[in-house]
């Protein structure tokens, strides 16, 4: 009787999951060598580069609710769910304590450090506490959840590699809860097509709040088109307006609520200068243009570049969902999702933590590492794995958001090379 014998490359596993423990495990440890050698100097390089602003955007986002006016007072960009989620953390807030906070957005920056700065007193630094230990087991979990029929110590592995990815570790040091909506998603994508009837309609409430959290999750519900899953994608959207409406209704003025957050969308989304920070698809172009440009020796025209690419952003959301309906598996259509997603407009780095959701399903479905998926491994790989990157003085691009732009060419390049072969598959047929 014939042994089996694991494909390997050279005397390397050629499994997807046993590489991507290997090269997170590396990563990690590159980065927690770069900041020993450093003193801990590189924590800024790595992470954000305002040292006593660490885990802010949580506790900011409490302070804004204080008054029950988030827009009209803070002018906050948060949506209506996320403002409700923090006024809920308020009310955990000592009375006394509430007096001392700021009124202002500038005022409340003014207090880090202070002896008024939410990090220094007990409530609002257990409740970050709670939150951390909260969303690490949930992402640990759901995580688990793909790899059934896995060995215990594999999946277990696999958790901790996705928990100590770039993005989520960058989203904790911020105190940034699109974790939270991230893990809302993962769970939608996992059990959308459950035979629990429950656990199915869950899916598109947990789908609703990771959208009222962030919004631009959304996307993800052409999940539910692809599949042609109409029934399921109108009460996706409808659950997703009620997350969105009802909690503004309760904070003051909320019609001028709406009328603030929707311009803050606007203007978030209207690109003012060139830049080639970020991973958007205008800063993918305008990294190209510099490089090429500065291969041939010619000066920007930024002016220029700054009228036409911007307006591709848009064209490129909707040309990458329409992609989705050109892939057969799971991995490949969330990974449209979620490029269209980065592509539409820099988010910060911390939201390369929705990369987790293809690349999980894919180590889920492609257990093995083959030419087929080779690049969109790597890619995916590549976009969630810590690493020690950091920017050099004078460089003209960004070494930090290069390795994002790069992996967005690759997952653009397989995806297009991929929806035309699937094309011409089916003009043949």
């Amino acid at each position: 009787m014939k042994r089996k014998h694991t494909k390997r490359i050279g005397m390397m596993p050629q499994s997807t999951s046993s590489w991507f423990i290997f090269i997170s495990i590396l990563g990690v440890v590159l980065t927690l060598i770069s900041l020993f050698v450093s003193h801990g100097s590189n924590f800024s390089r790595i992470f954000f580069k305002d040292t006593i602003d660490v885990g802010m955007d949580f506790f900011h986002s409490i302070e804004y609710t204080k008054a029950r006016s988030p827009y009209v007072l803070y002018g906050t960009l948060y949506p209506p769910l996320a403002n409700l989620l923090f006024y809920c953390l308020l009310r955990f807030v000592p009375e006394w304590q509430l007096e001392d906070w700021a009124h202002t957005f500038s005022d409340s920056v003014a207090l880090r450090t202070t002896e008024n700065d939410l990090r220094v007193w007990q409530s609002t630094m257990f409740l970050f506490i709670v939150f951390l230990i909260v969303s690490a087991v949930l992402l640990i979990l759901m995580v688990q959840k793909h790899f059934t029929g896995m060995k215990e110590g594999r999946k277990n592995l696999i958790g901790i590699c996705a928990l100590l990815s770039y993005g989520v570790l960058y989203g904790y040091e911020r105190g940034n809860i699109l974790i939270l909506s991230m893990i809302c998603t993962m769970f939608f994508v996992y059990y959308k097509d459950s035979k629990n009837p429950l656990m199915s309609e869950l899916a598109l409430i947990m789908l609703a709040i990771g959208a009222g959290l962030k919004i631009y999750p959304a996307v993800f519900g052409a999940m539910l088109i692809y599949d042609k899953q109409y029934a399921k994608a109108t009460r996706a959207i409808i659950y997703g307006v009620l997350f969105f409406v009802l909690p503004m209704f309760i904070f003051h003025d909320p019609w001028l609520g709406f009328e603030i957050f929707f311009e803050k969308i606007f203007k978030r989304s209207t690109v003012s200068s060139f830049s080639v920070d970020g991973y958007g698809f205008d800063n993918v172009v305008n990294t190209l243009v510099v490089l090429i440009s500065g291969l041939i020796g010619r000066e920007v025209n930024e002016a220029l570049w700054l009228r036409i690419v911007p307006q591709w952003n848009i064209i490129v959301l909707v040309g990458l969902l329409i992609t989705g309906f050109f892939m057969k598996k799971r991995w490949q259509k969330t990974l449209c999702c979620a490029l269209a997603m980065m592509l539409y407009s820099d988010q910060g780095i911390y939201a390369t933590m929705f990369f987790l959701i293809p690349l999980m399903n894919l180590l889920q479905e492609e257990t093995v590492i083959t030419k087929k998926n080779f690049v969109p491994f790597s890619a995916l790989t590549l976009s969630v794995v810590l690493l020690p990157i950091m920017d050099a003085e004078g460089a003209i691009i960004s070494y930090e958001y290069g390795r994002y732009q790069f992996c967005m060419l690759l997952f653009l390049g397989y995806i297009l090379v991929h929806t035309a072969k699937q094309m011409i598959s089916r003009y043949r047929k």
